[in-house]
């Protein structure tokens, strides 16, 4: 009994820790494309960056965002963070389309 109660208390903390999200579809594509060296310097950003935010929740940066100004500062820079990446991702799009059809084209 002990030892079945024991097995599943490890599977639960392993499905716990290791849960699948962006950063690891995107740390196994890295894998699959390039090599193991990109993906592990990836994943050490990405602890890094959980680390980060982390020290920063300790230290109570909710003081900060509570003031109208730095929360409107903070919106502001996300929402451009996010259009640059979304407009790049687009770009990306179509010249890899574009690639595509030279190549295609070349062929015959």
């Amino acid at each position: 009994m002990f030892v079945l109660n024991s097995l599943q208390d490890v599977l639960l903390g392993i499905s716990l820790a290791a849960p699948i999200g962006p950063v690891t579809i995107l740390m196994l594509e890295r894998i699959l494309k390039k090599d193991f060296v990109s993906a592990y310097w990836m994943s050490l950003s990405a602890i890094l960056g959980n680390f980060s935010w982390m020290i920063l929740s300790y230290f109570g940066v909710v003081s900060l965002v509570d003031n109208y100004n730095v929360a409107s500062y903070l919106k502001i820079i996300g929402v451009l963070i996010l259009l640059y990446l979304g407009g790049k991702n687009i770009y990306d799009y179509f010249m890899a389309k574009t690639e595509n059809k030279e190549r295609k084209s070349s062929y015959f």
